[in-house]
């Protein structure tokens, strides 16, 4: 038994909070509530259908958090922080985190942080989940909210909003850009996945699963992932030229260059090349274990 989270969970029960998650029926916003809940914090979900009714509730809340979709988070975060007073932490938890930070810092006078939990609402154990959180302002009157996630098993990781979103552009917008591509593509060409399958090595069959993974879920959500600003657009379009220099070389059979690039990135990627070939096979024992 660990003692050491049963008086973290005990503390945060003692000291309860009144949480408002606003657009919380929404997938991410009934897995935050379960968690928050789970440590003791009182957590309400505020939707379109009943703002009327209950956005005067907000006032009285020690977190609001706004989970809406990227596109509506700006003029969300306007509205709440109407209803608002200093005492309240605002907080959102959308995929980006630098313009949604500026903008409840500039609507909101109290204390501001920004949350992106980096992993999809179809989540059952929260261990070895990352949520990252952002420094806003007044910061330290946040700490709750990170011990609230850790004490529900989170993994709390603190970054600069504009570092977190530096580091999404290639981990969120260019691979969920690579496998729309690669399953779009497969669909043009009309090619039979059961087949493909049936016949791969294991390590493409866990790749073609990760891209179907993706296709399962919300179009809308990623599309707003991968639009979600400027700096993603113009880092896919540098993936593509990319793409299309590589393409070059193998159309003029530039076998060396190729074997050259491929050595000279092996060699920039020094460790992780042996980290990477570790976890996947320890991966790929897993999922043979369990056939």
């Amino acid at each position: 038994m660990d003692w050491g989270l049963l008086f973290l969970v005990f503390m945060h029960k003692s000291n309860a909070k009144n949480i408002i998650i606003v657009g919380g029926r929404g997938g991410m916003g009934q897995l935050c509530s379960k968690h928050l809940k789970s440590v003791g914090h009182s957590v309400m979900a505020i939707g379109r259908a009943d703002w009327q009714e209950n956005c005067h509730k907000l006032k009285d809340a020690d977190l609001v958090i706004i989970s809406v979709p990227i596109d509506a988070t700006a003029d969300t975060i306007k509205k709440v922080a109407k209803q608002i007073g200093s005492q309240t932490i605002l907080s959102d938890i959308t995929s980006i985190k630098q313009q949604p930070v500026q903008q409840m810092c500039k609507a909101h006078t109290g204390a501001v942080i920004g949350l992106h939990p980096v992993f999809g609402p179809s989540i059952t154990d929260p261990h070895n989940q990352v949520i990252v959180h952002c420094p806003g302002r007044h910061h330290t009157k946040s700490q709750w909210i990170i011990d609230a996630f850790e004490c529900a098993g989170f993994t709390m990781v603190e970054m600069e909003a504009k570092i977190h979103d530096q580091f999404m552009t290639i981990i969120q917008a260019l691979k969920h850009f690579s496998a729309y591509c690669l399953g779009t593509f497969l669909h043009k060409e009309g090619i039979d996945l059961k087949t493909t399958r049936k016949i791969a090595s294991p390590i493409y069959r866990l790749e073609m699963d990760m891209m179907g993974r993706i296709f399962s879920q919300s179009p809308e959500l990623y599309a707003d992932i991968i639009m979600a600003d400027e700096d993603r657009l113009k880092m896919i379009r540098s993936f593509v030229n990319h793409i299309d220099d590589a393409c070059s070389d193998i159309e003029a059979k530039k076998r060396d260059e190729f074997i050259n690039k491929f050595k000279d990135t092996a060699t920039w990627m020094g460790d992780f090349t042996k980290t990477a070939m570790e976890e996947s096979d320890r991966v790929l024992k897993v999922i043979d274990s369990e056939k």
